[in-house]
């Protein structure tokens, strides 16, 4: 299972659980102040939860290629490379600007060729790193990209 859904599966997890938490300390006898404290808290709860299952359910939706091309974008604007997903699908897919959020919403593959022309590009710029870690995190999304790109060949063999 993807981690990003399996992380936000845990976090839905931990929120069901707090409510639980508070429906039993509304049960006790608490003050008027507490419990309304109480009730916020659990409305808010609520509203994340379902926000977390929104999200959950639209990665569950998408495309390994998409999931994976929507963690590189995101990972390079963390480390500065890039500002929007815009400047990701041109600079880095020489796509037009919107061609990532076409995938998502439309629920498309991208081609191979995309996905290795976005690996060859990783690649270059990996080496431009002097810190270890950064490589270490791009050669993690280049060998993903490589094993998606297997997946997708072995299909024609």
């Amino acid at each position: 299972m993807n981690p990003q859904i399996q992380a936000i599966k845990e976090r839905i997890k931990a929120i069901r659980e707090r409510n639980k938490q508070i429906n039993t300390e509304l049960e006790n006898d608490t003050t008027e102040s507490k419990k309304d404290d109480l009730n916020t808290e659990k409305e808010h709860n609520n509203n994340e939860l379902r926000k977390e299952r929104t999200k959950c359910y639209d990665m569950q939706k998408l495309c390994d290629e998409a999931i994976y091309m929507q963690e590189c974008c995101e990972y390079l604007k963390q480390v500065g490379l890039v500002r929007s997903r815009h400047e990701f699908c041109r600079d880095f897919l020489k796509k037009t600007p919107n061609y990532l959020a076409i995938v998502i919403c439309e629920g498309r593959k991208p081609t191979i060729g995309t996905i290795h022309f976005l690996v060859k590009n990783l690649k270059e710029v990996c080496f431009a790193f002097p810190e270890d870690k950064i490589k270490s995190e791009m050669s993690d999304l280049i060998n993903r990209g490589q094993e998606l790109i297997n997946k997708r060949l072995a299909i024609y063999l």
